[in-house]
């Protein structure tokens, strides 16, 4: 529902151009009113709303000629109109001289001009139609007289709500934006981990090995050939017969050779009569038989008594 708001002649929103008088009486809105006969004489008011009225004061005709304006609203020739009142015997107070309503919402400006040299314009007070209580108001011509209307403190209280609310939700747009890039990112490089893991520090030494970029530093243990030293079999005259050796397992046949060139262990041997044998394997000594024990004896065995009878 639109309101109506009314403001006196005396409201300084209300500019005057020319020469105006104070009047008024108890007849009279607030008591009060401004009147003029001067030619191009004029009153301002500049209002934020759907419509506007303006209402003054007639005085009878035996006193001075009627009075003659003209309504001009946002200086536009197209939207004028003249008012020229009707006297009679008696005064007229608040008559209607101009109205206007389903302006476009937002803020105008009226222009009143006095045309009569001859009758007095007298002004009383102004209607406002607005949209609401809240969004109407008279905006002067003259800022250092007047406020500004609530209705646009009102919006430019929205407009720097609407400004900071868009600001805070950029940034929150660009924090979200930066997030989820991070969170992609870290997902990522998570799962090329997990694709290909890392190789142990075992296993990349033994790589180097293989590659031969260690070989020069590894000696391999090598297994010695067969020795052609020959290691001098003892004898001894304890048997008279010849040893053979027994056991399952197959052992490598020995090499006997005459007489050792190798000066290893002459002086331990050279007092034993005997020949030397050189074993494919120096670390085992298989039993050989030993021809210098042929020579030896062989002991008599006694002759033993033979078992006594029993008679039953």
């Amino acid at each position: 529902m639109s309101a109506v708001l009314t403001f006196d002649d005396t409201d300084p929103a209300i500019s005057y151009l020319g020469d105006w008088e104070p009047a008024g009486g108890p007849d009279e809105y607030e008591s009060t009113t401004i009147w003029t006969n001067t030619p191009g004489a004029s009153a301002q008011i500049t209002f934020m709303g759907t419509g506007i009225s303006v209402f003054g004061t007639i005085t009878r005709q035996d006193l001075f000629s009627a009075p003659i304006s003209r309504y001009q609203l946002d200086n536009d020739s197209s939207m004028a109109a003249q008012y020229i009142g009707q006297q009679t015997v008696d005064a007229q107070y608040r008559v209607r001289f101009f109205s206007v309503t389903s302006l476009k919402p937002g803020v105008h400006t009226l222009t009143i001009t006095n045309e009569s040299d001859k009758g007095q314009l007298f002004l009383d007070y102004f209607e406002v139609r607005g949209l609401d209580s809240s969004g109407t108001g008279i905006l002067s011509s003259r800022p250092s007289d007047t406020p500004l209307p609530s209705s646009f403190s009102d919006s430019g209280n929205d407009m720097l709500g609407a400004i900071v609310g868009g600001t805070l939700g950029g940034l929150a747009l660009v924090c979200l934006t930066v997030v989820i890039l991070f969170a992609l990112r870290w997902r990522r490089k998570r799962r090329k981990d997990i694709e290909e893991p890392e190789s142990p520090k075992g296993i990349d030494q033994m790589r180097s090995v293989n590659d031969g970029s260690a070989a020069s530093s590894i000696t391999p243990f090598v297994i010695p050939s067969q020795s052609t030293n020959s290691l001098p079999i003892p004898t001894s005259n304890l048997y008279s017969a010849p040893h053979t050796a027994t056991g399952s397992y197959p052992q490598p046949a020995p090499s006997i050779v005459g007489s050792s060139t190798s000066d290893s262990g002459s002086d331990l041997w050279s007092s034993v009569k005997g020949p030397r044998m050189s074993v494919a394997n120096p670390g085992f000594i298989p039993p050989v038989p030993f021809s210098g024990l042929s020579s030896l004896p062989s002991p008599q065995r006694g002759q033993a008594d033979p078992p006594p009878t029993y008679h039953t």
